[in-house]
């Protein structure tokens, strides 16, 4: 079921611990479709930007339970916009 995909998202939590910590990341696309990123090393360094909008490419691996396809990351580019631009300029 290995398909290459391109995805532009925000990077949002999944479920959480009884901490309140993520245990884990998927991207949420601008149709509200979520996919889940397969955990590893890219899924750890993506906690720390959560609700960053990203383009990713990678493969769908599978699915699970809800029906949301489970991807491998191979890229990841950060999406900046005009206005977080400016405010980092400042």
């Amino acid at each position: 079921m290995s398909e290459t995909i391109r995805l532009r998202g925000l990077i949002i939590p999944l479920d959480v611990n009884r901490f309140g910590r993520p245990m884990g990341v998927g991207i949420e696309t601008d149709d509200f479709r979520q996919y889940i990123v397969r955990e590893g090393y890219k899924s750890q360094k993506l906690l720390n930007r959560l609700f960053d909008e990203v383009e990713i490419i990678g493969m769908v691996i599978g699915e699970d339970t809800a029906g949301n396809s489970i991807i491998d990351i191979e890229t990841i580019t950060e999406i900046i916009h005009k206005d977080k631009m400016e405010g980092l300029l400042q």
